[in-house]
C-alpha cells in the first residue's frame, strides 16, 4: 500500500511540475520549418500558407515582459498580406502560446479567424504602444495588440486566416513542457510492479 501510495504521488508531482513549466517556444530556421526542444526532445515546426519573414531573436518586439506573460517569447514570423496559416507538429503538443506582435492599428483592425477556441493570456503596451481586442467565437481581432493567446488541449496542427493586409505584424508560436515518452513508460513500470505487489501481499 504504501508503494502504491508512493508511485501515485510521484505521478501526481511529475504532472504538476510538468504544468508549471515555462513553455518552448518555435526557433524558426525559416519561414516555413521551426523547431520546439521540450526537455531531450524536439518537435518539428512546419508552416504552410502565408508569410511574409522571420527574425531570429527579435528581442525589441518582445521588450515588454509582463505584456507576453513573462514567458519570454523568441523569434517572429512576420504577416504583411491575407490568406490561411497553418502550423503542423509532426508530434502532437499539449497547450499552445500564440505571442501577437502589433496585431492591427487603431484605424485598420486585423483579425486572426481560428479553427480552434482560445483565451487570452496577457496582453499591454508593446513598441508602438498599447492597444485593444475583440473577441467573437473564434475570431479574434486586435487593434495595436500585443500579447499572447492561450489554447487549451493537444494538437497536431493550428491553423487561422487573417484577413486584413496591414504594414505587418507578427507572432510565434509555443507548446507547454511535457514529460518525455520514455520518462512515461518508466513510470508506468512502476506503477505496474507496485500493483502487483500489493495484489501479491494480499492472497
Amino acid at each position: 500500500m504504501k508503494l502504491t501510495r508512493f508511485f501515485v504521488a510521484g505521478m501526481f508531482g511529475a504532472f504538476a511540475l510538468s504544468a508549471q513549466a515555462a513553455p518552448a517556444w518555435t526557433d524558426w530556421s525559416s519561414v516555413n520549418n521551426g523547431t520546439l526542444t521540450q526537455g531531450s526532445h524536439t518537435t518539428n515546426v512546419t508552416l504552410t500558407g502565408v508569410a511574409y519573414n522571420y527574425d531570429n531573436g527579435s528581442p525589441f518586439y518582445y521588450q515588454y515582459p509582463a505584456t507576453f506573460g513573462n514567458l519570454n517569447p523568441s523569434d517572429l514570423i512576420r504577416e504583411v498580406g491575407t490568406g490561411t496559416v497553418t502550423l503542423t507538429f509532426d508530434q502532437p503538443v499539449t497547450d499552445l502560446y500564440l505571442a501577437l506582435v502589433s496585431v492591427g492599428q487603431p484605424g485598420l483592425p486585423v483579425t486572426y479567424s481560428f479553427n480552434q477556441a482560445f483565451s487570452v493570456f496577457s496582453d499591454g503596451p508593446g513598441g508602438w504602444g498599447s492597444g485593444t481586442y475583440s473577441i467573437s467565437g473564434n475570431d479574434f481581432t486586435g487593434r495595436e495588440f500585443n500579447g499572447v493567446l492561450f489554447f487549451a488541449g493537444t494538437f497536431s496542427s493550428l491553423s487561422f486566416s487573417i484577413n486584413q493586409a496591414e504594414n505587418w505584424h507578427g507572432f510565434n508560436i509555443a507548446a507547454a513542457d511535457v514529460p518525455e515518452p520514455g520518462t512515461l513508460a518508466l513510470a508506468a513500470l512502476a506503477g505496474l510492479g507496485a500493483l502487483s505487489a500489493r495484489r501479491k501481499r494480499s492472497v
